[in-house]
């Protein structure tokens, strides 16, 4: 899946170009990818302090939400799609490799892949949900494939 081309396609959308007249300096700051939900799309207006979402499937507005950040943090950096090198379902098959190297035990019941860029620079933070109620999370440069971090944690404390 190209991501520059998905997110050209999105932004020729009617609801896109009304968002756009609306919110003007609203910039790309993340694609969220989860198992058997659309694709979707989120861009962000410092002055309205709002998120808002557009389903990839149809181009559709989906919902505006206050980002999720630390309390006097800057401005959510924007997301340069131009510098991201590979696709979402190729950060996928990185991080399931790494699962599969070393946490074999862990089975798969979900994926959440949020292509975003953090401190640490443009990542594919890759989540996956076991069927033991662990997390396991797999961050990946954007533009290297280079494996940044994982770690295994548990879902819920008993």
């Amino acid at each position: 899946m190209n991501l520059k081309e998905i997110v050209r396609i999105v932004e020729q959308t009617q609801p896109f170009k009304d968002f756009k007249q609306q919110f003007p300096k609203a910039y790309l700051v993340h694609i969220f990818s989860m198992t058997k939900q659309p694709l979707q799309l989120g861009y962000y207006d410092e002055n309205a302090e709002l998120i808002t979402t557009f389903d990839v499937n149809n181009g559709v507005q989906k919902e505006q939400s206050a980002p999720f950040r630390e309390p006097n943090k800057q401005a959510i950096k924007p997301l340069e799609i131009t510098q991201v090198s590979f696709s979402l379902e190729e950060a996928e098959e990185i991080a399931a490799t790494i699962q599969k190297e070393k946490y074999l035990r862990e089975m798969i019941r979900e994926s959440i892949i949020i292509l975003q860029h953090l401190d640490i620079g443009q990542i594919f933070n890759i989540t996956f949900i076991t069927h033991s109620f662990k997390t396991l999370n797999i961050k990946i440069d954007a533009s290297t494939r280079q494996v940044i971090s994982h770690d295994l944690t548990n879902l819920v404390g008993f």
